[in-house]
């Protein structure tokens, strides 16, 4: 079964047809990956502005680099699977 990777973009809703990611090695369709019409582009960068603009919610320095160093042992947890990936 091919992955599918949705547009993360809230509420969205696109006219455009998802498209296939191949492996340039051997042309295997390695996922499907739902593609951005102009509307969709245009919410989600309305949304990214009133995110950035609203500083009371960002999140404090403290919690940037507490996330930031589980994300870094997660990597390094899964390098072997990374570097798959990568190389697929």
């Amino acid at each position: 079964m091919t992955n599918h990777f949705p547009l993360m973009v809230p509420g969205n809703r696109t006219a455009s047809p998802p498209r296939g990611v191949l492996a340039p090695y051997d042309g295997t369709l390695l996922a499907m990956v739902d593609t951005a019409d102009r509307n969709v582009v245009e919410q989600a960068l309305a949304t990214a502005c009133a995110l950035y603009r609203n500083r009371d919610a960002w999140l404090s320095p403290v919690r940037r680099i507490d996330i930031l160093r589980n994300v870094a042992k997660l990597m390094e947890d899964r390098a072997e699977s990374l570097a798959l990936e990568a190389a697929r």
